[in-house]
Formats: C-alpha cells, structure tokens, sequence
C-alpha cells in the first residue's frame, strides 16, 4: 500500500530506522505493507518491509509488535508461544487492514474434541498476543464440507486482547448452511491450559454458528463494548451470539447483541440466543443491550452467576431473561415485549428483584424452593407472576410453545422441550 506518513500516536513510531527491525525497550518492532515498500515512518516509503503478516510472524520473538499498514492480506496467520502485539495502522486516510485468505485449511484442532479447525487467526500457548485494529474477513475461505470447522479467531490455550476488531463473513457456502461451524471469535483452554482473553470494542457478524465463544474449564472470557449481529429470522441454524460454556467463566458487559432467531418448520426445536451461559457458574452479565431473539439472554446450570442493568426486548418466541439454576442474582433489567415470560426462573434460592417489566404474558415465571421475587415492576402482561402448570389456557394462543418445569421446560400439555443449542 503507498499512500501517506503512519497517523499512529505510537512510541514505536517515533524513529527513521529503516526495516525489516528497530529495536525498543520492550522488543522489536516491525512495519509490514502488502506491497513490501515501508519504513518505521511512513507506508509509502520505499525501503524492503515484509509484505506478509506471517512473515513478520515467523522473525519475531516474544515481546515484539508488528504494525501493519492499510492493504488485503490474503493469508491465514499463526502464532505459537509467543506474546505479541499485532497492530493495524492508519496511513492518510486508509485505515483498514484486512485479513481475508483465498482459501483456507486447517491449522489447529479443538482442545475438547480434537476435530480439525482452519482458523483465519491460530494463537496456541502463547502468554499474551494483542491483536488490534483489524478486519478478519472469511468470505474467501473455499471450504467444501463441514470439517474444518471454521473460525475467525482463535484461542487455544492463550491469553490476550482483541481490541477495536471486526470479524465477518466466517461462514460456509448455502449449502452447508446447517454444518455446526462458523465461529466468530472463539477461545478455548484444555488438558491443565488456561486462556484469559479480552474482547473490546469490537464488532462480529455474518457467521453461521456463534459471534464469541469461550469454552472449557480454565477459559476466563472478557467480552466488553462489542457489537455481536446475528442473521436475524432463519430456519437453517440456531446462533448464538455471545456464549460462556462448559466451565469457563467470565464477564459479559456494555455490548450490543441482536437478531438471533431460529425459526423451525416444526416445533420442538433448539433455542437461538443473543447471550447463553452453559454449565458454567459465576459469569457476569451485565448492561448489555439485547434484542431480537428465541430467548435473549439464558442462564443454564449455571449457579452464583448475575445478570444485571440489561435493557432486553422483542423475544420473538419465548423469553427476555431465562435463568436455570440455583442461586443466581437477577435484577435492575429492563425486559420488554417478551412472547413468553419477561422473566423465567427455575432453581432454587434464586433472589430476582427491582428488574422493571412491560407487556409479556407473564412477567415472572419462577419454579423451585427458596427463589426470592421483591420489589419488580410490571405492566402490561397478563398476569404478574405464573407457576408451573397454571398457563394451560395460553397452549393454543402460542402453537404450544408456553413452558413449565421439567429440566429445559415443557409446555403446559407437556409438548415443547425447548434445549438451548450450545456451541462446543
């Protein structure tokens, strides 16, 4: 890319030491541009600088950055035990640095199951990788069956940051439309390893299965200030926007999360969620936005976890807020416009309190011992609170699609299981 001098209010910029190395205090640094012309100073200049992102990659040791001018760079990238910091620059008025190869393969494995992934970013057993300023874009990936699964960014026994980051179009042809593949961003940790990763203002969209997902004992998940889009009203495939699973915990907070809609051709069917805590404990989902969705924000097994100061609306076929467990913390939300329940609660020592709701069938749904239901707010919903087995009258009105108390709920003639559809 030749364009203008690098805007980057960057330490590391500071210097006319021509590439491929400059030496700082904490590591080298590296200048890439995808026609293989730049110096510390400028994207236009001259001088030899790798042209690929891997190639920077492959020269650099832990504790480097690599700064990557404006350009298409049509390549999968990998970073094995490393800590780095890759970082998209801004040169005159260019400022998108996209990651988009021409057909990818497979370059790691799932921690859990072993099946092959084929991720546009690998990071495995590395301590801290920063990736910031980037678009990961899978639209060119040229997969053929549903192995690989594909992954925009992955994780794997690592820890880091995402930060200011876009990743789209991670997602199979039409025609494997229904292939549980398609993630997002995905991190991960197994046998002892542990990942802690931050994901920050950052957007996800056009994937086939899950936005964020973060699995596995050991994985501590930080999705902050993000925007996550589903693909809205669909029959091919139950999205997940941002999930926690199987053990990993973390924090979901001040993000926009939409347009998750499974649409079966005939019920019982999986439940599409814009949030979903799945066997995990103590997660902490708090001042999202959430609208458009089966249930929009689920809870379940999950025990100590909170969810707090969400504004959820237009849960288009069960509920706003669905918590399944045992001493979890509800409240200060704004839930509106639910199908179902505002509010469906089932375990025990539940407290759910000052949470203010709007127009629903039933506000709050709560089935078990010692939950706690104080100081909420409801209007407009035809009754206040419900409990199992007293909406029989409803089956007809919502195609049986109403629930009670069995482990993932039925409906009141007992019909409509209705499993959340996990991302593993």
């Amino acid at each position: 890319m030749k364009n203008a001098f690098l805007s980057v209010a960057l330490p590391a910029l500071c210097f006319s030491v021509l590439l491929p190395t400059a030496a700082t205090a904490q590591g080298a640094t590296r200048v890439v541009d995808d026609d293989g012309r730049a110096s510390g100073v400028s994207c236009e200049a001259a001088s030899p600088a790798p042209a690929s992102i891997q190639a920077a990659i492959n020269l650099s040791g832990s504790g480097d950055t690599i700064l990557v001018c404006p350009g298409l760079y049509a390549e999968q990238l990998k970073i094995v035990a490393k800590s780095l910091t890759i970082r998209g620059v801004t040169s005159g008025v260019l400022n998108q640095v996209l990651i988009r190869p021409a057909g990818v393969v497979a370059n790691s494995t799932n921690a859990f199951s072993g099946a092959p992934i084929a991720a546009v970013i690998a990071v495995e057993d590395s301590s801290h990788v920063t990736l910031r300023n980037l678009t990961v874009d899978g639209v060119d990936n040229g997969l053929t069956d549903c192995n690989p699964t594909l992954v925009g960014v992955f994780f794997r026994n690592a820890s880091g940051e995402v930060q200011a980051t876009a990743v789209r179009e991670v997602r199979l042809v039409p025609e494997l439309g229904t292939c549980q593949s398609g993630y997002g961003i995905f991190v991960q940790s197994a046998l002892g390893g542990a990942s802690k990763l931050t994901i920050s203002s950052s957007t996800v969209h056009g994937y086939q299965k899950v936005g964020i997902l973060g699995n596995e004992t050991g994985t501590e998940l930080q999705v902050l200030d993000s925007t996550v889009t589903g693909d809205g009203a669909t029959t091919t495939i139950a999205q997940n926007g941002i999930q926690i699973g199987f053990g990993a915990t973390g924090t979901i907070a001040g993000n926009l999360v939409v347009n998750h809609v499974y649409t079966c051709p005939t019920f019982p069917c999986e439940t599409a969620t814009n949030v979903l805590v799945f066997e995990s404990d103590k997660v902490r989902v708090r001042g999202n936005t959430t609208a458009k969705a089966v249930t929009s924000i689920y809870l379940v097994r999950s025990d100590g976890s909170v969810v707090r100061n969400n504004t959820v609306s237009d849960s288009d076929v069960f509920d706003g807020i669905a918590v399944l467990g045992n001493r979890n913390h509800v409240h200060l939300n704004r839930v509106s416009n639910s199908a179902e329940f505002a509010l469906s609660i089932e375990g025990e020592d539940n407290l759910v309190e000052n949470n203010v709701i709007n127009e629903a069938p039933c506000g709050i749904y709560s089935n078990g011992t010692g939950n706690s239901l104080v100081h909420n707010s409801t209007f407009n919903t035809e009754l206040t609170t419900c409990a199992p087995f007293t909406l029989t009258f409803r089956t007809l009105s919502l195609n049986t699609r109403s629930r009670s108390s069995s482990s993932f709920g039925l409906d009141a003639a007992g019909l409509v299981p209705r499993a959340p559809a996990p991302a593993r």
